[in-house]
């Protein structure tokens, strides 16, 4: 990968701005683009015209700018189908409508978590304390059907990646 091309979306800097500030100043010899503050045909466009060994980077998670007027899922289809390059999210919800992959806590993981923490509350006496909040680790999540578009190696993942929508094998399905 010799080029990252960046989208932070309407609301710009916040978190992902700070996550944008960190890839800049890496010491990786790519050199970063932002792609945000576009409406999103020319977004589309953009992306549609990225040169080789490039990757997108979604920090928005909303398919750039949160103006649009389609889902995320919907947005991030699109993008998908015409960029030129794989792109990598933050949201889990995301990873299966177009994105290579996300490092983020999967969003079952933290409903289950949620539910939990309100059990825990809702049985305890006035007098018990709070129950902490647990903190949940993010994980490697990733789609195989883009593995196999973007020929990337499934052997290549760090481990305990989550690897979605693999066919299940010879050997499981009899």
């Amino acid at each position: 990968t010799q080029q990252v091309f960046v989208i932070l979306g309407s609301a710009g800097r916040g978190n992902a701005g700070a996550g944008w500030d960190q890839l800049r100043e890496s010491e990786f010899r790519v050199s970063f683009h932002e792609l945000s503050e576009r409406p999103f045909p020319q977004l589309l466009e953009a992306l549609s015209g990225l040169p080789r060994n490039s990757l997108v980077v979604d920090l928005s998670g909303f398919g750039g700018r949160s103006d649009n007027l389609v889902r995320p899922q919907e947005a991030m289809q699109r993008m998908s189908e015409v960029s030129t390059a794989p792109i990598y999210g933050v949201f889990d919800p995301l990873v299966g409508y177009g994105l290579v992959g996300a490092v983020a806590t999967p969003m079952d993981a933290i409903g289950r978590a949620t539910a939990a923490l309100v059990l825990q509350v809702l049985s305890r006496k006035n007098a018990d304390p709070l129950p902490a909040v647990q903190d949940l680790a993010a994980v490697p999540l990733v789609d195989w059907r883009q593995l196999r578009r973007w020929g990337l190696r499934q052997i290549q993942l760090p481990v305990g990646s989550v690897v979605r929508f693999e066919p299940p094998s010879f050997w499981r399905q009899h």
